[in-house]
């Protein structure tokens, strides 16, 4: 029997509308509290940031292992044209896309998906805290001043870019928080 919980609650401020999930059991999923704050102008964006946060924090995908040659040739040329000095490169087939993790520079971790006609669909990237835009910046100066910013991402979907963090605290719970680049909260999971 699936378990019914207020454990993830969804907030759609747009339209006042707050529903609960019911999780089934055998996912063995414990979630103590994920609050959905959407503040978004298009139901676009609010299935984007809550593809992106479903993608952050739980991996329900069946991924599969590649190697390179098994990787249609659109996508490997867009790829090795476009990142040359890629890292550590592995693939990934994840239902029709495809999923590739690599690092460039100082140890910096990217993770892009490519659609099966080598468009990017989703690329993340590990960034510095200072290298948030002021907005994001400014939210967390305001609402999260007794935290340490640790493990920064910047993820973008086609126009749509949010970031990624985990939020650390002596004296708080940990939190993993996603802002948008207006600075907007999009979610704010308890670590």
């Amino acid at each position: 029997m699936p378990i019914k919980t207020p454990c993830i609650v969804l907030k759609l401020l747009s339209d006042n509308l707050q529903k609960q999930l019911t999780i089934p059991k055998s996912f063995q999923i414990r979630v103590f509290s994920l609050q959905y704050n959407l503040k978004l102008k298009t139901m676009k964006t609010q299935m984007l940031s809550f593809a992106i946060i479903a993608l952050l924090s739980t991996n329900l995908s069946v991924a599969q292992d590649i190697s390179p040659g098994q990787v249609p040739s659109v996508v490997l040329n867009k790829f090795t044209r476009e990142y040359p000095k890629a890292r550590d490169v592995e693939w990934e087939k994840e239902a029709t896309t495809y999923k590739v993790e690599f690092e460039l520079g100082w140890n910096i971790d990217h993770e892009i998906r490519y659609n099966s006609t080598g468009e990017i669909t989703m690329h993340s990237h590990d960034i510095s805290e200072k290298d948030l835009p002021e907005a994001v910046l400014q939210t967390l100066n305001t609402e999260f001043n007794d935290y340490r910013v640790d493990d920064v991402k910047r993820i973008a979907s086609g126009a749509e870019v949010v970031f990624s963090m985990e939020l650390n605290s002596l004296l708080k719970n940990d939190l993993e928080v996603v802002i948008d680049q207006n600075g907007v909260i999009i979610s704010r999971l308890q670590d």
